[in-house]
């Protein structure tokens, strides 16, 4: 065994850089062999370092090999596959002893999404309970008011806020409206899955099985009267689903808080709007 990798291997838990570590398709293997927990792989980005490495385009650059404490590879999983794949040996500084908790900040090859985070964490659904998180955080911190062009803009949640967010929030709550909302959207593509899901758990806050039943009539659409708050905004949006129009998105968030709202209230309407001029609703 290189005796590098072998020191490595001994003193894992040990803070140190080790400098131009010659990375052989065996130690590579080796290196790999001990991480666990990692995120999946992109193959597009092995295949491009793979070629890059086989046609001796690859150069030292100095961003090092990230190994934390138990052996995760924090940093470079994706140069260890390629050099396997290239049967290369390449130059690579290695450091070691990193706590665990600093994967969700360090990039490997591509910026490491919310929904990487929390699949290597554990949690199902990770796609949809990263942007549920995200709207729900948008609505409490008054952002999601904004015009849609000032939303894009938005300063983004970090991956260890939308953590400590799940962590801290109604858990079960929140994992149960996720998968409650890719039900309604399969079957009915109103709203995306994080939307439903996103507000069924805010109208929940108010009353959880009022929330459910509210998304209930809303996608099945049945014994509706055509006053009703709930009919009214399920037909603006099948409508302009059906001619192909678009929707702005703060519209779309207030529309679906006053339907609540006028439906908790037992209020008829005959239309369903909201303009830029009206104050973002609240929901009761």
């Amino acid at each position: 065994m290189n005796h590098v990798l072998e020191e490595i291997k001994a003193n894992l838990k040990t803070v140190k850089v080790y400098e131009k570590v010659k990375i052989s398709p065996h130690v590579a293997r080796e290196l790999l062999e001990m991480n666990t927990g990692n995120r999946r792989v992109t193959d597009a980005l092995v295949r491009s370092y793979t070629t890059q490495m086989k046609k001796d385009q690859w150069k030292f650059t100095g961003d090092p090999i990230q190994i934390s404490r138990t052996g995760r590879i924090i940093n470079a999983q994706h140069r260890l596959y390629a050099i396997v794949a290239s049967e290369t040996t390449q130059l690579m500084n290695i450091q070691t002893g990193l706590d665990d908790n600093v994967f969700d900040v360090i990039d490997t090859g591509r910026n490491r999404t919310p929904a990487d985070v929390l699949s290597i964490s554990g949690y199902a659904n990770p796609g949809t309970l990263q942007a549920t998180v995200k709207l729900i955080m948008l609505h409490d911190t008054r952002k999601m008011s904004r015009s849609s062009e000032k939303l894009q803009k938005a300063e983004k949640a970090t991956n260890h806020q939308i953590i400590e967010w799940i962590e801290g929030e109604r858990t079960e709550i929140i994992h149960e409206c996720v998968s409650e909302g890719q039900k309604f959207y399969s079957r009915s593509r109103l709203f995306s899955s994080p939307t439903y899901a996103a507000f069924l758990y805010l109208f929940s806050r108010k009353d959880k099985e009022a929330a459910k039943e509210f998304f209930e009539k809303l996608v099945s659409g049945e014994n509706l009267e055509r006053k009703s708050p709930i009919y009214c905004l399920r037909n603006r949006i099948t409508n302009l689903k059906i001619s192909n129009k678009y929707m702005d998105t703060v519209e779309k968030y207030a529309l679906i808080i006053k339907s609540w709202n006028f439906w908790r209230e037992g209020k008829a309407i005959d239309r369903i709007l909201w303009t830029e001029e009206e104050d973002f609703p609240k929901i009761k």
